[in-house]
């Protein structure tokens, strides 16, 4: 003879509303329901500076000859 069980899974009734909430507002913001217009700079490229609390040693980029990759280094500010 076969033992069959029968299982159940029982979620809960809060998870499952915190669950379809998630998904209602993954959607809608998804279709751009809630009207949040997209933020551009007004005047270019914005440049910014890395440094540490009193402006004294500053992050620079650099490139090597080797690799055209970009380069983050701690050094004095020019």
């Amino acid at each position: 003879m076969l033992n069959e069980k029968e299982v159940r899974l029982v979620v809960p009734k809060s998870l499952l509303a915190a669950l379809w909430l998630i998904a209602v507002g993954l959607v809608l913001n998804g279709l751009h329901v809630f009207g949040v217009s997209p933020v551009n700079a007004n005047n270019g490229v914005q440049k910014v500076a890395i440094c540490d609390l009193w402006g004294t040693v500053c992050a620079d980029l650099y490139t090597t000859k080797d690799y055209e990759y970009w380069h983050l280094a701690v050094g004095t500010p020019n």
